[in-house]
């Protein structure tokens, strides 16, 4: 295989943990290294499959879209507080 899979399940448990450290725990600076790794496993998965499962690949672009934004506010919370 080519790695994809650990990826893949690395940033579902990152995706699961960011509302929690950031809501319950209120966590900004926390939730934005979570979310931030988020991010690089997102780009990685997309990396690691984009040769071999061109759909797959595709389906995460608009997700790490959405997680770049989420990703940008998480920044500006922790920025302005």
């Amino acid at each position: 295989g080519n790695g994809a899979m650990p990826v893949w399940w690395l940033q579902l448990g990152l995706n699961f943990l960011w509302s929690p450290v950031f809501f319950t725990f209120r966590s900004p600076g926390m939730a934005l290294l979570v979310i931030l790794l988020l991010l690089a496993g997102i780009l990685t998965f997309i990396s690691l499959t984009w040769d071999k499962d061109r759909a797959a690949a595709a389906l995460f672009v608009p997700y790490a879209l959405w997680v770049g934004f989420a990703t940008v506010l998480n920044l500006s919370i922790v920025w302005l507080n």
